[in-house]
């Protein structure tokens, strides 16, 4: 009788030696995972509602399309390909203690992690750039102050960090392999260093960008309601702001641990959402403009979504600006059927409608805004306007 035949199969090898007195779990360990899903999930949800509804408009109402919107729809597209790349990190184990994924999986995560962090600086690049330059056409558009340049400073700075950051991202180790499987020969950056810098440098640019508005805002000749509401939409942005704060602690930890499957799924947690906020940021501002298509649409239908005793969506005040500019002769021909208003001649030889009265109800910073946003005024037409009426007065 022929001896039996065993076959012995060895233990996974951990990918990190455990603490002491700990045993390596490969089976069911403990995991980020559910916490990754339900983050990644609301923020895809949330973040592709709100940038359809902004193209939609954009391109059905408006039909205009701005260098802010076309920066924030590439931020969206980067931004699913981030969260995509992360969510198949934490399927292979990522957000469980590195003594409980196998060396392999860890290989596997390091590389996908390597892509999900050039996705993550182009994405995070294309949001911030989209807000600014959505704050310059609100707010900036004809008076260059201090508060203009420093906006371009950051449209600049921000643009020039996230691609020197991608182009370390692509080139952190000779030779690239070397970024998912450390035991190759070969030379690296230091990466402790470029995690807290990044964290920093986001951080840092957060607290300005979210400063430039709100003190613009509060500059306004408008309500005190309006202020405010116009407050809580880039209001927004300060929960990303404390995320980038609360990633510095991360990073600082990342640095200081071995475990890095673990403490890095931890940050990415507020990475996810600190692009999804700026792209919330960004996206609001176009929302009311839809509500009144869609409550228009239903009232042409005789559904109506309002009160009777409320005003029609969208109306701002008694002030109602021509959305066409016309020639000076136009403009003399229709006076007399415009009584009370005033046709203001600009600088490129057109004209527009402003009331006396309406500017002294300080309804025109309020039209601005609205308009800017939309892009139905180029370089800040009603406040050209508004500065003409003063200057004559």
């Amino acid at each position: 009788m022929s001896p039996a035949t065993y076959t012995v199969t060895a233990p996974p090898h951990p990918a990190l030696t455990p603490p002491p007195g700990v045993v390596p779990n490969f089976q069911g360990p403990y995991t980020l995972k559910p916490y990754t899903d339900l983050t990644i999930a609301g923020g895809i949800v949330i973040t592709t509602c709100l940038v359809l509804t902004r193209m939609f408009v954009k391109a059905r109402i408006v039909r205009k399309f701005l260098w802010e919107d076309w920066t924030c729809f590439v931020g969206w597209l980067s931004y699913l390909a981030f969260v995509s790349l992360e969510w198949r990190t934490a399927v292979r184990g990522a957000g469980t203690h590195q003594w409980n994924l196998r060396f392999e999986d860890l290989q596997y995560n390091l590389w996908l992690s390597n892509y999900s962090d050039m996705c993550y600086c182009i994405s995070i690049a294309c949001v911030k750039l989209s807000i600014l330059l959505l704050i310059t056409r609100i707010f900036l558009s004809v008076n260059r102050d201090i508060f203009f340049w420093v906006t371009q400073l950051l449209i600049w700075v921000n643009s020039l960090f996230y691609a020197i950051a991608v182009f370390l991202a692509i080139f952190a180790c000779r030779p690239r392999k070397k970024i998912w499987n450390p035991d190759l020969p070969g030379h690296c950056l230091n990466s402790k260093s470029l995690y807290i810098t990044s964290a920093a440098f986001n951080t840092a640019s957060d607290i300005a960008m979210l400063s430039v508005p709100l003190y613009l805002i509060w500059s306004l000749q408008t309500s005190f309601r309006r202020k405010v509401g116009i407050s809580a939409v880039f209001g927004t942005g300060a929960f990303a702001c404390s995320c980038s704060l609360v990633r510095i602690y991360f990073e600082i930890k990342i640095t200081r641990s071995k475990d890095f499957s673990y403490v890095h799924m931890e940050t990415g947690l507020l990475g996810y959402a600190e692009v999804a906020c700026g792209l919330i940021c960004g996206s609001l501002p176009i929302l009311p403009l839809f509500w009144q298509h869609i409550s228009t649409s239903c009232r042409e239908k005789s559904i109506s979504l309002q009160p009777v005793n409320n005003r029609t969506p969208g109306q701002r005040s008694n002030y109602t600006p021509s959305k066409v500019t016309r020639t000076w002769d136009e403009a003399y021909d229709s006076r007399h059927k415009a009584p009370g208003k005033d046709w203001v001649k600009l600088e490129d030889g057109t004209v527009t409608k402003v009331s006396d009265s309406d500017l002294e109800q300080k309804t025109v910073d309020e039209l601005a805004v609205t308009d800017a946003i939309l892009g139905n005024v180029e370089n800040g037409v009603i406040s050209k306007a508004k500065q003409a009426i003063r200057h004559q007065s």
